[in-house]
């Protein structure tokens, strides 16, 4: 039975001739029911489950300090750090998201002895002066783009975000109707804005699949 198909380690089982790619599973945490993924590694013996990003999913680190004439504007420090997620990395035993899992993101480091990557639904920024300034009335320059549109998955409406750091500033967290596309910008003088919690996804056919997937046949 297909249900008996719940990860990619049993997909291989099911026919040693499938190659990394596209397939639909049934993970036991959704009860069953289909899941579009992508299994990478499936030359070796532990395959593991990936999500394919249709959009645009960052998270950026900010570096910069605001200037003395302009709240708003910036004076660049070397330092940003950006990632851009084109796959994320999932556990199919409970549907979550392993936000630290960079194998299939493009990293951007200006300087790796300042501050490191953002991990998916993460960002941040050291953006303040060294005295108080009213930047609460400009756009935080860090902060995180989620957009799982085209998957057949979404992030748990419930889930919440929070601000960590000294003079940590989190703007009010953006979300879709359907909540596959998720929102904030945020940072501090340093600080970091990330989920309260596992990120765990949700089946939403109704944002419907992007792609072909293999069906697996066992032999």
């Amino acid at each position: 039975m297909l249900q008996d198909l719940p990860d990619c380690h049993e997909v291989k089982a099911c026919n040693r001739q499938y190659e990394d790619g596209e397939y639909f599973i049934y993970p036991r945490a959704l009860g069953g029911r289909k899941v579009k993924v992508f299994c990478s590694g499936m030359a070796g013996p532990d395959p593991k489950e990936y999500v394919t990003l249709h959009n645009t999913n960052t998270g950026t680190y900010n570096y910069s300090l605001r200037t003395d004439n302009d709240y708003c504007t910036f004076r660049d420090r070397v330092g940003d750090a950006v990632s851009t997620f084109r796959k994320i990395r999932l556990d199919v035993q409970d549907m979550s998201v392993q936000r630290y899992d960079f194998t299939y993101a493009d990293i951007m480091e200006e300087d790796p002895n300042v501050w490191k990557p953002p991990k998916y639904g993460a960002g941040g920024g050291c953006t303040w002066d060294y005295v108080y300034r009213n930047y609460r009335n400009c756009i935080a320059p860090g902060g995180f783009v989620i957009d799982t549109s085209g998957t057949g998955l979404i992030v748990d409406p419930e889930l919440q975000w929070m601000s960590y750091g000294y003079g940590g500033r989190l703007e009010t967290v953006y979300r879709s109707n359907n909540n596959a596309h998720v929102t904030a910008a945020c940072d501090g003088w340093c600080a970091w804005c990330f989920p309260v919690g596992e990120m765990i996804l949700q089946l939403e056919p109704a944002v419907g699949l992007i792609g072909d997937a293999t069906e697996p046949m066992c032999v």
